[in-house]
């Protein structure tokens, strides 16, 4: 039984009125999570909570939901008495997946990535040749049909099998019959250690835009603002919660840092990030960070109004406005801005893993088919392995492709690493 006992001093509900601030305080302790609000004259107005019973969840982000009632919340602030203990050290099969190739390598018990002249290759944590050949989606519970209101998939597969772990048993016997030697992207913890290796999601970037933004995830994935003082720390927490407790685990082919982010802004432009940064209020940090930028480049408003063909009268004036990039100049400073996102976005993030799980690859960021100027390079300086989301068009009857050989040729000559 997962229900919580409430506490006996409890405040009852009360009316909320509009225009008028109010204190809510959150307090989690050992054995208890205690919710109270105060006016301004710090008069309690509610005051809620639970005793923690030996099946409550004790982790988590404080959140502020409203029910009909419009609500802001500013003046945030968070104190930590005692940092919780840590999740005790998880335990994981010893791994025992398909052995593709020779040994080329001394065994580590994880995977890893080696040159062997011109040619790349996986080692698998007994130290042998591997060359991945997964799929996404080996998932019970994709994919979701907003007209429908639920999961084809999951609902019939849920009627064919009875149970997940019947359906995972099927469904990893059948990409072994069919020759696949790993689980691709978005994979239910239900498949894995079946006797193939598989990946995890950690979405730093995607996830950090309800904090900060530099392109706002609307009906995609955004790009998180990584000016934003709290975005280095923000990625070593994730780090520690997501990869920490997996550094163990032999069947971890290594990480996605995130999916798709928009490194094209909303304009598709490869100069898409600094025309959002551009948008951004004058407080914003990457309107900031670019603004300082600019100002050390050209020195005086007058060298920035003639490389950019613009009229502004200070660097205060254009901290208001987001002129249009219509010049080779314009063109250049928003390359260069781009390439400074990039290499922000890949340090702190690849820092931040490594810090919490130094065992396993970091496998990129997936981007969307390409990227603009510069960022494949910056992924290579970071990562062990640059993943892209290719999208080109190739006939499997007629043996027939388009561009694949040549992009896949051009990736590598920008990232050096496989």
């Amino acid at each position: 039984d997962t229900r919580l006992e409430p506490l006996p001093d409890g405040v009852g509900d009360f009316a909320w009125e509009y225009g008028t601030p109010y204190v809510l305080r959150l307090a989690l302790t050992d054995d208890a999570i205690a919710a109270t609000v105060t006016d301004a004259e710090g008069r309690v107005c509610w005051r809620s909570g639970f005793r923690l019973n030996e099946k409550a969840v004790r982790t988590g982000r404080p959140h502020l939901f409203t029910n009909g009632l419009a609500a802001t919340f500013d003046d945030f602030a968070a104190a930590i008495v005692r940092p919780a203990e840590g999740p005790p050290e998880r335990t994981f099969p010893p791994y025992a997946g398909p052995a593709m190739g020779p040994r080329i390598a001394r065994p580590t018990g994880f995977f890893r990535v080696r040159q062997e002249g011109p040619v790349w290759w996986i080692v698998d944590p007994n130290g042998r040749a591997f060359y991945a050949v997964g799929t996404d989606h080996v998932n019970y519970n994709v994919h979701w049909c907003e007209a429908l209101g639920y999961a084809p998939y999951a609902r019939n597969v849920a009627a064919k099998y009875g149970s997940e772990e019947k359906w995972a048993a099927s469904a990893v016997a059948r990409l072994k019959q069919w020759g696949f030697n790993s689980l691709g992207a978005n994979n239910s913890p239900s498949t894995r250690y079946r006797g193939l290796p598989h990946t995890e999601f950690l979405s730093f970037g995607m996830a950090f835009t309800s904090v900060s933004d530099i392109v706002p995830r609307t009906t995609w994935t955004g790009f998180p603002d990584v000016f934003h003082p709290g975005f280095p720390e923000w990625c070593r927490q994730e780090a520690q919660r997501q990869c920490r407790p997996l550094r163990n685990d032999p069947w971890l082919l290594g990480y996605f840092l995130d999916n798709e982010l928009e490194w094209f802004g909303k304009s598709g432009s490869e100069v898409g990030l600094l025309e959002e940064a551009l948008k951004k209020p004058a407080s914003h940090p990457a309107k900031r960070a670019l603004l300082a930028d600019l100002q050390a480049r050209y020195g005086d408003i007058g060298s920035f109004n003639t490389a950019w063909k613009t009229r502004f009268p200070s660097w205060e004036s254009l901290a208001e406005e987001a002129p249009a990039v219509q010049t080779p100049e314009a063109r250049r400073d928003g390359l260069r801005f781009v390439a400074k996102v990039a290499d922000l976005y890949f340090r702190y993030t690849t820092a931040a893993v490594r810090e919490a799980d130094p065992n396993h690859l970091i496998l990129g960021c997936r981007f969307a088919g390409t990227a603009p100027p510069g960022v494949i390079a910056a992924a290579g300086r970071y990562c062990d392995v640059v993943s892209v989301n290719y999208y080109g068009e190739v006939d499997l009857e007629r043996g027939i492709v388009t561009d694949m050989p040549n992009r896949m040729r051009q990736y590598y000559a920008e990232a050096r690493k496989p």
